[in-house]
């Protein structure tokens, strides 16, 4: 059986839910878009002095970093809307996340879904 997953005009491509090793501990998704590119990216946590969240993006090569800062909030914090994160054969890639700090210094609990335009 094939399910199809889809809101709006994007098919959700991927989503999942982890509880990373340790409160500081990057998330890394390898994504294998298609047999010529493959991209990284690393999901990092940091604590800032100003209590603003936000998320910096670093693009290196086949490498994305976002680092979420003061993403500390155990009700969860999160994007406001998907990020653009590249486009493949045409077509947008976008990534939306969500995490919940499992306590103070704890894991984290991370929940993400992958939308391409159809």
């Amino acid at each position: 059986m094939t399910i199809e997953k889809t809101t709006s005009d994007y098919t959700i491509v991927d989503s999942g839910a982890v509880i990373t090793y340790s409160g500081m501990s990057d998330l890394t998704l390898s994504v294998k878009a298609n047999k010529d590119f493959t991209f990284s990216i690393v999901i990092r946590f940091e604590s800032a002095k100003e209590k603003e969240q936000k998320i910096e993006r670093n693009v290196s090569g086949n490498l994305i970093t976002l680092t979420c800062v003061n993403f500390d909030n155990s009700l969860g914090t999160g994007t406001a809307e998907p990020l653009d994160i590249a486009t493949i054969e045409g077509k947008k890639l976008y990534l939306n996340l969500w995490a919940y700090a499992l306590g103070a210094g704890a894991q984290r609990y991370i929940v993400y879904t992958f939308y391409q335009e159809r």
